[in-house]
């Protein structure tokens, strides 16, 4: 299937809670029962290639940034619910074990980028983006067919000074232009990272753009 075929069939566009960033998130096979619509009576039929959620569960991950620390702080949680027969198992696990046994470091580093830029719109609380910017956004995040046409369709290239081997990469890596995807959008959205532009002066009014935002986000 294509993106946009998955998306048109499998998921719906909510927002992310305290921002008016757009979300991707799965349709559910019924409003009450609220089923995944990968799971049969005979299991789940895209296991290997499960979302880091289901990685993850019945754990639940957390990160909280402060703006005085230079990283974040990640802290888990365990949820308890009765569905869940894996609590009854006797085997112990550390975090780290688990995490493991879950292939999680690829997911959670995919998601880094992704992460940052929703902490911080949340910390903005709902704050005004243009509406190019959520459609970017929500491009970025979702639909890698649209995001390479937007990059190797449009003048991107023309105005983005990106190293050779990166663009040959991401023409033709899924992954590296999924990662990608998520640097550029903290870049275009938070001036964080460092893309350049080959205009300098564009670089510098995004630079003033963004240290303006900063400052008024720290005084909240």
């Amino acid at each position: 299937m294509t993106y946009e075929q998955f998306l048109d069939y499998y998921t719906v566009t909510a927002s992310i809670d305290g921002t008016p960033l757009p979300v991707t998130v799965l349709r559910l096979k019924d409003k009450d029962s609220r089923e995944c619509p990968f799971v049969t009576p005979e299991g789940c039929t895209v296991y290997t290639d499960r979302p880091v959620t289901c990685r993850y569960y019945p754990i639940g991950m957390a990160i909280m940034k402060q703006y005085e620390k230079p990283s974040e702080e990640e802290f888990y949680i365990k949820i308890l619910e009765d569905h869940c027969l894996g609590h009854q198992e006797p085997k112990e696990w550390t975090m780290q074990e688990w995490r493991e046994d879950q292939q999680a470091d690829l997911y959670d580093g995919m998601n880094d980028d992704w992460l940052a830029v929703v902490l911080k719109a949340k910390s903005l609380g709902m704050v005004e983006f243009s509406k190019r910017s959520l459609h970017l956004f929500n491009i970025a995040s979702t639909d890698m067919d649209l995001f390479r046409s937007f990059v190797f369709e449009s003048k991107f290239l023309d105005n983005y000074d990106i190293e050779p081997e990166i663009i040959r990469e991401i023409r033709v890596d899924e992954l590296a232009l999924l990662k990608f995807a998520q640097k550029w959008l903290r870049f275009t959205l938070f001036g964080d990272g460092d893309f350049k532009f080959k205009n300098t002066d564009v670089q510098k009014q995004l630079k003033a753009a963004n240290a303006k935002a900063e400052a008024a986000m720290k005084k909240q």
